[in-house]
């Protein structure tokens, strides 16, 4: 009867310190920005380990992809100037105790582009799928592109206004951009507006580009892609 009464009391132990392992991973479970395909992962910008990563009385906004809005122009050698979308799957930035941005991870949607600008639908499709295919951004082996910030520089000059560095990966490559950007962080909301611009043979796109290929007469197409990114991101009530 002796046994039976410690073993019961052990297993009754055992149960209880279960119980409570599992509440407090629960709770403390780290909130991870987990890349949507392993492609997302920068080569230099890791993806944030919140859980370690994280400064005390940091909070994390997460965008509003309804919201929020990615748009691109490109043009060809007669300046005709294509335009339109491309979709933001996620977007999860990190806001300090004194209320700046200090780092945080957008990842975009290559295979939700959208050309605005030809109104014939069976051109405007024509576009579309050929910028998805291997001469650009081959979308059906890598579906996305990911910028991970890693560092922003107040300008002293401006109120609101930044320089952010970070990691853009397209395709398999990743390189290292600067842009100034507009970002206000409010209890509620945090929005962000930046333009900034690449060079596409940066990261191998070379199709149609005068640096790589002779004697392209009209089929010439700029190597520079315009961006206009407006985020609006809410903060995550889970942490």
């Amino acid at each position: 009867m002796k046994i039976s009464r410690q073993l019961l009391i052990i297993a009754g132990l055992i149960i209880f310190v279960w119980l409570l392992t599992f509440f407090v991973k629960q709770k403390s479970a780290p909130v991870v920005l987990a890349p949507v395909y392993d492609q997302t992962i920068s080569d230099r910008g890791k993806i944030i380990d919140y859980q370690s990563d994280l400064s005390p009385g940091s909070r994390i906004y997460e965008a509003d992809v309804s919201q929020s809005r990615v748009q691109w122009s490109g043009r060809n050698i007669s300046g005709q100037e294509y335009y339109g979308t491309v979709g933001l799957l996620t977007g999860v930035l990190v806001v300090n105790q004194e209320n700046i941005l200090e780092k945080g991870q957008l990842v975009i949607d290559l295979d939700d582009l959208v050309v605005e600008n030809i109104a014939d639908w069976e051109t405007n499709q024509k576009l579309v799928q050929h910028l998805k295919s291997e001469d650009f951004f081959l979308v059906e082996k890598f579906p996305v592109a990911t910028l991970v910030l890693t560092s922003l520089v107040p300008d002293v000059t401006i109120a609101d206004n930044w320089l952010v560095r970070g990691d853009l990966k397209i395709l398999t490559t990743v390189q290292t951009i600067t842009f100034p950007a507009q970002i206000k962080v409010g209890a509620d909301t945090l929005t962000a507006q930046a333009e900034l611009a690449i060079n596409r043979t940066d990261w191998g796109i070379i199709y149609g580009s005068g640096g790589f290929y002779d004697n392209l007469g009209d089929r010439l197409i700029a190597d520079e892609i315009e961006f206009k990114v407006n985020i609006v991101a809410q903060p995550r009530k889970d942490y």
